[in-house]
């Protein structure tokens, strides 16, 4: 409420003020809105607002925690790191790249390099029990948020590695795979900088630490042939192809928004090619609230080329997000319809549910044109390969207008073709 200006000003500076005495701490703000909550005349804000700027620490390990780690380093030979939902950091991953140790990144990590192991979905899911077991770590170490791969999850899980470390500078941190030992308090940056640099590390890489990571990057680069193979051998039209085909082309220095269900499960397949472009998505609950309003939100606070993959689920579960006079022209939206929750079609459980297709499912026969016309935003439909890739041409060129293309694909299909992919892998 305007009238309540200064009262807020005044307060927000005097929260801030409190907040920066307790930097790792949530800090609660409560702002009074007191009447006459309309003006009376016109408001005058002020122009000279003070602002406290916060400069974030650059902790590293003391040496105590250098003697601490490296003692119990010694303990172990098959050590591996795993990369959650983060935010790109260049630095982070180049140092990350010149471990001697298997790195796993999946799309929403934003730190994968060659050599890092990406295909663990897919290798989890076709390794044999000896193979499970020589892949087994005896030191977990993770940092970053949620991970995509429920194989890998389990997987972790039932290893039990002998320890686990997370890297975390701050805050709560949940026993995701039930092995947590420590919550190391530092930034990855910093303790990755230390790990490889610092002397607890150097010298203690052994022979079995090498193979263990040869043993990852071995049968993980097996399947990026036999992916790039069936995309070649599959003719039928899919959402899958077309997720291909869009994640190859997104543009330089770009920004991805992926929504959840199966747009981040195909997207995880196959990967950004474009190691310049991050990646960002509504994890944690993994549902499809406010997808659309997440990447207009984005697209308004950057001059980057934002380009949002969603299914039709999502995209109208969120369609007010349009509504708004700020619209963006630096927006792009790929609308992946398949008249209804393909997902529930392809995960154990709801697809052998005789109500599966109404309860699960949802089919509905709608299709964005009308609301995008309403809002005066630049829309396309295409029905096959050759329509997506004309599209797709002057998809990314700029515009007064965001963009939308919605594909409409079949979901018997849809689902046919993702069966024939993992039969294709584990052929």
């Amino acid at each position: 409420h305007p009238d309540a200006a200064w009262q807020a000003e005044r307060m927000i500076n005097e929260a801030i003020n409190l907040a920066s005495q307790f930097p790792k701490g949530p800090v609660h703000v409560n702002i009074p809105l007191r009447e006459p909550f309309y003006p009376n005349g016109e408001i005058k804000f002020s122009e000279d607002i003070k602002t406290i700027e916060t400069l974030k620490s650059s902790l590293t390990p003391d040496e105590e925690m250098k003697t601490i780690l490296s003692k119990e380093l010694n303990r172990f030979k098959k050590i591996l790191i795993v990369a959650g939902q983060s935010v790109a950091n260049k630095e982070l991953t180049e140092v990350l790249s010149k471990l001697e140790i298997p790195v796993i990144t999946d799309i929403i990590s934003n730190h994968a390099f060659k050599g890092s192991i990406q295909n663990h979905d897919l290798l989890l899911s076709s390794a044999k029990n000896a193979e499970e077991e020589a892949l087994k770590p005896e030191l977990l170490i993770t940092f970053g948020n949620s991970i995509i791969s429920k194989n890998l999850k389990l997987f972790l899980r039932k290893s039990k590695a002998r320890a686990h470390w997370h890297i975390q500078e701050a805050g709560a941190v949940a026993d995701t795979f039930q092995s947590l030992t420590k919550h190391i308090q530092l930034t990855p940056l910093s303790f990755f900088k230390e790990f490889i640099n610092g002397i607890w590390y150097n010298n203690k890489i052994g022979t079995d630490t090498a193979f263990y990571k040869k043993k990852w990057q071995s049968l993980d680069n097996s399947f990026d042939e036999k992916i790039n193979n069936f995309f070649k051998l599959e003719a039928s039209f899919s959402e899958f192809e077309i997720v291909n085909k869009l994640l190859n082309q997104l543009p330089d220095n770009s920004l991805f928004h992926v929504a959840n269900s199966m747009p981040v499960r195909y997207a995880n397949y196959v990967g950004v090619k474009n190691k310049n472009v991050e990646v960002i998505a509504n994890r944690g609950t993994s549902g499809i609230d406010g997808v659309i309003s997440t990447a207009y939100g984005t697209a308004l606070a950057t001059d980057k080329l934002i380009t949002v993959l969603t299914g039709d689920m999502s995209f109208m579960y969120d369609r007010n997000a349009f509504w708004n006079n700020h619209l963006p022209s630096n927006l792009r939206i790929v609308i992946l319809n398949n008249h209804g929750g393909g997902i529930f079609r392809m995960i154990d459980g709801p697809s052998s549910q005789p109500e599966g297709e109404e309860y699960f499912v949802t089919k509905q026969n709608l299709t964005s044109e009308n609301t995008l016309k309403d809002f005066d935003i630049e829309y396309s439909t295409v029905k096959n390969k050759q329509e997506f890739e004309a599209k797709l041409e002057t998809f990314f060129s700029p515009s007064t207008k965001s963009k939308v293309i919605e594909v409409m694909t079949d979901g018997i299909l849809n689902t046919e073709v993702w069966k024939n992919f993992k039969k294709f892998l584990n052929s």
